[in-house]
């Protein structure tokens, strides 16, 4: 998980007041299960279990780009402590 500085915050603030276009790439479900080889029901239990990170827009999910790659660099850490211990 990423975690912000107060000034990452306060440049953040700055970009929307000047109304400078911030691009967070967005991804559905069945983006995020082709992506991840998956079943979407399985990326849907991952949602329900918040183990992903993900915003209902609407009737949808959807998964910003940065959660998704935090959720894989975590299940990578998971296997490599994993395998460690064995």
């Amino acid at each position: 998980m990423k975690l912000f500085t107060i000034d990452d915050v306060s440049e953040l603030i700055s970009r929307i007041q000047a109304d400078e276009a911030i691009s967070l790439k967005l991804y559905t479900v069945g983006e995020v299960a082709k992506i991840l080889k998956l079943n979407r029901i399985t990326v849907y239990n991952y949602i329900k279990m918040k183990k992903l990170k993900a915003t209902k827009i609407g009737r949808a999910y959807r998964i910003i780009e940065t959660d998704l790659l935090d959720f894989v660099q975590e299940d990578i850490q998971k296997a490599a402590n994993k395998k460690a211990y064995n």
